[in-house]
């Protein structure tokens, strides 16, 4: 996939709790937050619909400029686990309210190319392990954080384990996850 050097690039770690947002431009990171829920919203697709709704005015306010594609992080069902999977239908349900939410701005302009991308966890995760109570010394925000230049590294406080995953899905869509290599040959 060929990544647009001027492109906005809003990332999203879906939840209808609290989900992580983080935004790009020009290839840096310059935002990263947890967007937190009211829970007096208690059916399901008005929880997901309120969500894209909280995450679309977070990326306006903060931004103050136009979107110009979304990097999504979409569900992904493991058969090992025990837990209840319809809990992640809410996650597809934040992604779609999101999207539907930028493409009714960019209706205003149309001219702006708009595209999306949804990642599975497997593909920009790799399996490195995140922790929830102590969310930046886990090895997935440590990995991450490795990937930040200096200047992004002012966004990097005190960021909840959906902030951190958000950026990691960000810098995963603009190819800068990939291991970064000590000496030549090694990975």
């Amino acid at each position: 996939m060929i990544i647009d050097i001027n492109e906005t690039v809003l990332a999203i770690d879906p939840s209808i709790n609290s989900s992580g947002v983080a935004l790009f431009k020009k290839h840096k990171l310059i935002a990263a937050d947890t967007i937190k829920a009211d829970h007096k919203y208690t059916d399901i697709a008005e929880r997901c619909f309120y969500m894209g709704a909280l995450i679309i005015d977070w990326a306006i306010t903060t931004n103050h400029a136009v979107v110009t594609c979304m990097a999504v992080e979409w569900p992904q069902i493991h058969v090992h686990g025990s837990n209840d999977r319809n809990d992640l239908l809410g996650l597809a349900g934040v992604n779609m309210s999101a999207i539907a939410g930028v493409a009714m701005l960019m209706a205003n302009a149309p001219t702006v190319p708009f595209k999306v991308c949804s990642y599975l966890p497997s593909e920009w995760a790799c399996q490195t392990k995140k922790t929830k109570a102590k969310p930046m010394l886990s090895p997935r925000a440590l990995y991450i954080q490795r990937r930040l230049g200096i200047s992004e590294q002012l966004v990097w406080k005190h960021l909840s384990h959906d902030a951190i995953d958000a950026i990691g899905i960000g810098l995963h869509h603009l190819g800068r996850m990939k291991p970064k290599r000590v000496f030549p040959g090694a990975s």
